[in-house]
């Protein structure tokens, strides 16, 4: 067992064996020893784990389908569909909606 299964993390121990001689920091007479079983990042984890849908009820199921919302009332004017004016700031429209 490695130091570094011991306390979870990667240390730099003398090299010992010339194989390992190739990844020697050069001054240091020391190399890196990097996790024998590394852990996923949070996405790649939760890509692996996720639910996978298995039964073909589930499978062939469609989104949900919902009805479309009612028109917004008059007073009401989305700043969308009011920049054909020449691009009039929201502040202007407030001040001419009241004169």
């Amino acid at each position: 067992m490695s130091v570094s299964a011991i306390f979870g993390t990667g240390i730099a121990t003398v090299a010992a064996s010339p194989a390992l001689r190739q990844f020697q920091i050069p001054s240091l007479g020391m190399v890196i020893e990097c996790s024998s079983r590394p852990q996923k990042k949070s996405t790649a984890h939760h890509r692996k784990t996720r639910p996978k849908k298995t039964q073909p009820w589930d499978i062939k199921r469609k989104p949900t389908v919902y009805a479309p919302l009612p028109p917004l009332p008059p007073d009401w004017t989305p700043l969308a569909l009011s920049s054909d004016d020449g691009g009039v700031p929201a502040g202007d429209l407030i001040s001419g909606a009241a004169a």
